[in-house]
């Protein structure tokens, strides 16, 4: 958090030192609208912290955006922790890359089409209908 100060982002960290039970009125007051929520963990995306943040969001009918950082669903070779998270991106460097980018992203105008037979916004990203 930190080093995104430096950038002049507003940023608050919340260390959720247990996956289960989440805090959900503390979840509910972070997802606002505007504010990216950044998990980060040392662990498999896949059914992992931030996945259970997007679901209790989506179970409390939550629109918030969520960036996830972890480790992606692959095999991981032996080293130290350090050398592993850093490989990851899943240093304070690389966090605030990873924000610094998806924040850019966000800023960028998104180019978007309607599906003709539903009506509905299609994503011209990776051709992937928003859903």
């Amino acid at each position: 958090s930190d080093i995104l100060t430096e950038f002049h982002l507003s940023v608050g960290v919340v260390n959720c030192r247990f996956v289960k039970p989440l805090d959900l009125p503390l979840l509910r007051s972070l997802a606002v609208p505007g504010r990216l929520l950044v998990t980060a963990e040392d662990n498999v995306l896949i059914g992992g912290f931030g996945s259970a943040v997007v679901e209790a969001l989506a179970d409390m009918g939550i629109a918030a955006q969520v960036l996830r950082a972890g480790i992606g669903d692959e095999f991981v070779e032996h080293g130290s922790r350090n050398t592993l998270l850093a490989e990851r991106g899943l240093t304070g460097e690389g966090l605030a890359s990873l924000v610094q980018a998806e924040l850019a992203r966000d800023a960028q105008p998104r180019l978007m089409a309607v599906d003709a037979d539903e009506g509905l916004p299609a994503s011209t990203e990776g051709g992937a209908k928003r859903k």
